[in-house]
């Protein structure tokens, strides 16, 4: 590859790559570092990620908080925050976009390997970058995911623009065939991007 893939990272794939240390996941975090693969992020998705790691449940001290963020940081670009728009399509199953909730803990099971819903396209084949409109519009013109918690992780992906969304989330994961994001980016498993990247792209285990 010439160019680095642009990807997206929901919270619990940081928390499987760098917190939790998943082994499946080695290839992937040697990727990132290895510049084969570029991350996107904005501020409410850091701050997401900010008050996760402070969860009790986790038992992460607060020097351990703050190291795992500011590495965070520095391995992303960090877009500007945009107006918040107004989904432009109901969720896959044609309910309504539910009202903003407060944030809960991620369930310990979503941290675990989830199974994508779609088959991963090939990464030879990864929808362009170049953007054909204003990143505001873009954001706008999204499907409605049922957790308007992930529905940011969309507005980012369409922002940066991004190749990859990297989920285990199964809201996220329902929306990978949507008509609205046909050509712009796929939406994916960790696992099954490591799985459809090309022979010798990997790092060795």
């Amino acid at each position: 590859m010439n160019a680095p893939l642009h990807l997206v990272l929901d919270t619990n794939t940081v928390l499987a790559l760098w917190l939790f240390r998943d082994p499946g996941l080695s290839a992937l975090d040697a990727l990132i570092d290895g510049g084969t693969l570029a991350l996107y992020s904005r501020a409410d998705a850091l701050e997401e990620l900010r008050r996760v790691l402070a969860y009790a449940q986790f038992g992460v001290d607060p020097d351990t908080q703050a190291r795992l963020l500011e590495a965070y940081r520095g391995r992303v670009t960090r877009l500007p925050t945009l107006a918040p728009p107004e989904p432009a399509a109901a969720s896959a199953d044609g309910s309504a976009p539910r009202r903003p909730t407060e944030s809960s803990p991620p369930p310990a099971r979503s941290i675990a390997s989830g199974s994508s819903l779609w088959t991963a396209p090939s990464l030879s084949n990864a929808p362009s970058l170049s953007p054909a409109a204003p990143a505001s519009s873009k954001a706008a013109m999204l499907p409605a995911c049922r957790d308007r918690d992930d529905q940011k992780f969309l507005e980012i992906a369409a922002q940066a623009p991004a190749t990859h969304l990297l989920t285990r989330d199964k809201a996220l994961l329902k929306l990978a065939r949507h008509r609205l994001l046909r050509g712009r980016f796929a939406i994916l498993t960790p696992e099954r991007f490591l799985a459809a990247m090309p022979p010798g792209s990997a790092a060795p285990q």
